[in-house]
């Protein structure tokens, strides 16, 4: 089977002759390796490969560049010109990674999947309908804004802020537009969260596609990994739906 052109790209930018065993694990008692949650099926080699390759030579510039800011800098825009290529609102991990195609769910799991490897503390967070990740270094909180960029690697605090404030009031107005009576969200989550947020989405796109069935099958997942208040409602709901679709059938 050939590999995907970007995987190629992503090889030959990282340096392929880098990849080694692929493990990304949790820890060392055999749980499911963080990239696995974003799977249905086992993670494709050349997948495995393409982080492999990127952590590499991220490893080798760490251990060159002594300025831990400039380096996180460099990790932010290096990834995201190479990997990130068009923004797209239903794209997942494998879509990313395949096709350059992502938006804030996957591009922030690209980058904490790194940030692990590289042994980079970070906090990923969800708000309503957005996620971004910030990193505590040098005594200050740096965002990783992966929607944007240009400026998407924001130091000022009072910038960081303003990017919240603008999140949280869209989702405000949204609300009220639509009269919908749901709490404003802004909390830390984890990579299996961040995951669950993935299939959520999915579960949301597939729904509105008509596709109820398939829906499901996200949504399931989706409860697994994240069993949120959000996630748990639209699986009531769509359980729900399901159920008078077969009452109707079976009066006809």
């Amino acid at each position: 089977m050939k590999k995907p052109l970007l995987i190629i790209m992503i090889l030959l930018f990282f340096g392929e002759g880098n990849a080694s065993a692929f493990s990304l694990s949790l820890n060392t008692t055999g749980q499911p390796q963080k990239l696995q949650y974003f799977y249905d099926i086992p993670v494709p080699s050349e997948i495995s490969e393409a982080i492999e390759a990127m952590v590499r030579q991220l490893e080798a510039k760490k251990l060159k560049q002594k300025n831990e800011l400039h380096f996180l800098k460099s990790v932010f825009y290096t990834v995201h010109r190479q990997v990130l290529k068009k923004y797209k609102e239903y794209s997942t991990v494998e879509n990313l990674l395949t096709q350059g195609h992502y938006n804030c769910v996957s591009g922030t799991a690209l980058y904490a999947l790194l940030l692990d490897r590289l042994e980079i503390p970070y906090q990923i967070w969800e708000m309503n309908y957005h996620v971004y990740l910030t990193v505590p270094i040098a005594g200050m909180q740096v965002m990783f804004e992966t929607t944007d960029p240009q400026q998407g690697w924001i130091t000022d605090l009072q910038e960081i802020q303003q990017r919240i404030d603008h999140f949280l009031e869209e989702a405000d107005q949204y609300h009220q537009a639509l009269s919908i009576s749901a709490p404003l969200i802004h909390r830390p989550i984890q990579l299996r969260q961040l995951a669950g947020l993935q299939y959520y989405n999915l579960a949301l796109e597939e729904y509105r596609q008509q596709n109820r069935q398939k829906s499901q099958q996200y949504i399931r997942k989706a409860i697994t990994l994240y069993p949120s208040e959000r996630i748990a409602a639209f699986e009531r709901n769509l359980a729900s739906a399901l159920h008078s679709e077969e009452n109707r059938i079976s009066v006809r």
